[in-house]
């Protein structure tokens, strides 16, 4: 379908409330480390991955505060350049703070997004049935992800489950 016709003699009127996206205050927040300075994001959902980005910001230095769907980040006094492993294993998009980091403090280090093993496990119990493993399409972004970095001149360790 390529076109909308409507018919009728009323016209649309009224409003609507959009409700904020997981998907979108994510990267959002993540980006807050690169001012330096005082965020406030507005129309934010109150979910777990949200949640748990905010106790990123706040581990590393940024004072948070959330309420009634309004978040305010202060990253003027990041410092902190590692990301707790029970942390980022609790999120698969704990790989959008690489890059804010490592432009703004120069160095990040951090583990396997959340859900890895998790990815890792389903791959290897599908392969009998030919399909392609969820994994591999995980995997393939995370590498792309790290060898941008590389292009970038970024320097990378990888050691047991972490990426510096």
């Amino acid at each position: 379908m390529n076109r909308l016709l409507i018919t009728g003699g009323q016209k649309i009127k009224g409003e609507l409330a959009v409700e904020g996206a997981k998907n979108a205050v994510l990267p959002i927040l993540a980006a807050t480390i690169l001012n330096g300075g005082m965020n406030v994001i507005h129309n934010c959902p109150r979910l777990r991955d949200v949640e748990t980005t905010l106790e990123i910001l706040k581990i590393i230095g940024c004072d948070v505060s959330f309420e009634n769907g309004t978040i305010t980040v202060d990253s003027s006094k990041v410092s902190q350049t590692e990301i707790p492993e029970t942390l980022a294993i609790e999120m698969r998009s704990s790989i959008i703070f690489l890059g804010s980091m490592l432009s703004r403090l120069k160095k990040v280090t951090i583990s396997y997004p959340g859900e890895c093993v998790m990815l890792w496990a389903l791959s290897e119990s599908n392969k009998e049935d030919g399909s392609t493993p969820a994994r591999s399409y995980y995997s393939q972004f995370i590498n792309i992800f790290f060898t941008d970095l590389i292009h970038f001149m970024a320097t990378m360790t990888i050691w047991d489950n972490y990426v510096e």
